[in-house]
């Protein structure tokens, strides 16, 4: 006979205790007096690991970067955009598209906005996508350049007249060789991600389109104040025009008229390398706000068949370099 045991139905008391639930054959481990707890819960997933700091640093940098630069670039293209229009005026180009052409900076500047705020986001945890710090680094210096040249290009009704549009232009041609370097760089249309070419390739690919032309025009401005006096009484249109109200046949028959189409031609080339559908659009949109001879709309259709080109070629991974 042991302690706790039960002996012929009855129960021992070894221990000289009444209280003690062993001495009354009873166990608590038994099914009968066991309690059993509920299984326990899964354990929670775990949490996204965090970004390190200096990772974060490095991606919300570029970002923030392109952000400051907006701001001083679009606060000098409002301050002197008064100016601007006046110099443009004064030095009318056969092929300077309707003002109405000029509303795309509100699509740019919107796109940009955009970009900005989804960048940020993934600096916080990777769920967007941030371009690369170089990428952002050269559009914020196409933007701090386009402030520049608004300075540069309003203040063409000095003395010095030339030297402002030459500078002008240089700066101009430099924020556009930027902006498509940062395009080339960053080929957002190979890898299909949405989230890429809705925060870098669309904003990015409508800013650099948008500088190839215009960097065309202030360049075209600068020659022709080489040898044309400036009017500053010039007539501003009263109605609008596109390429359905037929140009000049002196202009038509100028060396000038074929300067769109070299341009398309240009960016064509370099939107399907890339390949980059939207590239050739804001061109596109230029052209046609321009006045109809068939140099412009044989231009316009080589942009509209480039983009689709690229389109198909981004579909099927297909491009003329790695």
């Amino acid at each position: 006979m042991s302690d706790g045991m039960i002996r012929d139905g009855k129960p021992t008391f070894t221990d000289g205790s009444l209280f003690d639930p062993k001495s009354w054959g009873v166990d608590l481990k038994w099914p009968g007096w066991a309690y059993e707890s509920p299984p326990p819960l899964p354990p929670e997933p775990p949490a996204p690991p965090m970004m390190p700091l200096d990772d974060r640093w490095r991606t919300v940098s570029g970002p923030v970067a392109v952000l400051c630069a907006f701001s001083l670039g679009a606060t000098l293209n409002w301050s002197c955009g008064r100016n601007v229009g006046e110099s443009a005026c004064a030095w009318r180009l056969a092929y300077s598209p309707h003002s109405r052409a000029f509303g795309i900076w509100c699509v740019i500047y919107l796109s940009t906005v955009g970009s900005i705020a989804v960048q940020l986001v993934d600096g916080f945890g990777p769920v967007t996508y941030a371009a690369e710090p170089w990428t952002n680094y050269l559009i914020a210096w196409s933007w701090i350049l386009c402030g520049l040249w608004s300075i540069a290009f309003s203040n063409a009704e000095s003395r010095d007249a030339k030297a402002g549009l030459g500078l002008a232009a240089f700066i101009l041609a430099s924020a556009t060789i930027t902006a498509l370097g940062a395009v080339a760089i960053e080929c957002s249309w190979r890898t299909q991600d949405p989230w890429r070419l809705i925060a870098v390739g669309v904003p990015y690919s409508i800013f650099a389109g948008w500088l190839s032309l215009a960097c065309v025009l202030s360049i075209g401005i600068f020659i022709r104040s080489l040898t044309y006096r400036p009017d500053y009484e010039c007539y501003r249109e009263t109605s609008a025009y596109s390429t359905r109200l037929l140009a000049d046949p002196v202009d038509r028959r100028s060396w000038s008229s074929a300067v769109p189409l070299l341009v398309a031609t240009a960016v064509s080339i370099y939107a399907f390398m890339i390949p980059d559908p939207i590239l050739p659009l804001p061109v596109a949109w230029g052209i046609v706000n321009m006045k109809g001879h068939v140099k412009n709309w044989v231009a316009i259709e080589l942009l509209v068949v480039t983009s689709i080109a690229c389109a198909v070629a981004s579909v099927m991974d297909v491009w003329l370099w790695q």
